[in-house]
């Protein structure tokens, strides 16, 4: 019996067709590099935890950091992309974040991280910026207080913090600091200066 029509055979398809299985999702794209997006302050304090300098190819902006699990900061972030991604959902706003910390994954799976079509999701912007801000803080505090065991201000003490991460108010408001400092840096009372046995007498 003579067939009206030929069979087709796979060099009868277009090339594109020819051998293609269509049970395989196309593969994801794989992506080696982040801009996270950090308050300001945030981005200079991790600056010099992370021993960051300037880009060769751009001064303006701190070359990448690569991101490792040996650090607090590297640790903290690697395990909150692991987690499964969240939806718009999140604690808090992450409008302030106008900083931007490059970040190097080569030395990880990126497509195991919880990356939205190669995007951070907000949940993860806002608990890494919430953790670094907690330790920016916690430093603050622990600053000010040996400040004051040398009789310096909480002012100056605030001060000289800011200066040494270079942070300004620009970044983030002098006031906002002094403020939390009163609040939650549970300061011990000055103690009264000793007051020498002739000066006493004589007073």
């Amino acid at each position: 019996m003579t067939l009206a029509y030929p069979l087709a055979t796979s060099a009868s398809f277009p090339p594109v067709l020819a051998g293609a299985r269509f049970d395989q999702p196309s593969p994801k794209p794989v992506v080696k590099r982040l801009d996270f997006p950090l308050r300001p302050h945030l981005l200079k304090y991790l600056r010099v935890h992370l021993k960051l300098t300037p880009s060769a190819a751009d001064p303006t902006r701190l070359e990448d950091y690569v991101l490792s699990k040996t650090g607090r900061f590297g640790y903290a972030l690697s395990q909150l992309l692991r987690k499964p991604a969240k939806s718009a959902r999140h604690e808090g706003s992450i409008d302030d974040c106008t900083g931007q910390l490059g970040i190097n994954l080569r030395n990880f799976n990126a497509p195991y991280y919880d990356l939205l079509r190669g995007q951070l999701s907000p949940w993860v912007v806002f608990q890494f910026n919430e953790i670094v801000e907690d330790c920016f803080r916690g430093e603050l505090y622990w600053w000010v207080r040996q400040h004051r065991e040398r009789r310096a201000t909480i002012k100056d003490a605030i001060r000289s913090f800011m200066a040494f991460y270079e942070v300004s108010e620009d970044d983030v408001a002098f006031e906002t600091l002094r403020k939390d400092v009163q609040r939650n840096a549970e300061l011990p009372p000055l103690k009264k200066k000793k007051v020498g046995l002739n000066a006493a007498i004589f007073r």
